[in-house]
């Protein structure tokens, strides 16, 4: 069991180790003032003290991992998932509902993606950047379609206002296993759908 001490210690040795993560979290809340106004700044703060919150629970709740899986032909394979989701970007809206996107999505950015960039990028937390980023890509076509103007919606991308992706590729990256956020992630789409509905 790890102290609170150390688990802040490893995560600050971290960020400075993932240019990207630090990048993005110091960028997310800029972008979603400019996109969002104060109100997306100040939300964006609030989602990255949920980040550090959701990470410090995991981190402590989870023994270490085991050693990322195999990957024979990371590049390659790194292509074909890019390939895949360019398809998924295309069909996201109009085949995956709401209630049944969580099953494929965790398959995809957590169950293929992640591991794969893992291994090409040689950093577990540059990977969970890129693939947190593309899966706020995924998501692009859905700030369109609800009004957003599309630079608007591309900007969105980089704006820490969306940081499922960084909390669910955290949570595979400590249990090796998609089913903790596929779990996690059919709740948060089914509780959304259930406002959304009221």
């Amino acid at each position: 069991m790890h102290t609170l001490r150390e688990i802040l210690q490893h995560f600050l040795r971290r960020l400075r180790e993932t240019p990207l993560l630090l990048g993005w979290l110091l960028l997310g809340p800029l972008v979603a003032l400019l996109t969002k106004g104060w109100i997306g700044f100040v939300f964006g703060l609030i989602n990255i003290l949920l980040l550090g919150i959701y990470a410090i629970l995991i981190r402590w709740m989870t023994p270490n991992p085991p050693s990322a899986p195999p990957v024979k032909r990371p590049h390659l394979e790194l292509a074909a998932a890019l390939a895949l989701f360019a398809l998924f970007l295309l069909t996201h809206l109009y085949i995956i509902g709401i209630l049944v996107n969580a099953l494929p999505e965790e398959l995809f950015f957590r169950g293929m993606l992640l591991p794969r960039l893992e291994e090409a990028l040689g950093n577990s937390l540059n990977a969970l950047v890129v693939s947190a980023l593309l899966f706020n890509a995924l998501h692009v076509p859905i700030e369109i379609y609800n009004g957003a103007s599309p630079l608007a919606a591309l900007l969105s991308v980089f704006s820490i206002g969306y940081p499922s992706g960084l909390i669910w590729g955290y949570l595979y990256l400590r249990t090796r296993s998609i089913l903790p956020g596929i779990f996690w992630h059919t709740a948060n789409g089914n509780l959304g759908f259930l406002m959304m509905s009221a």
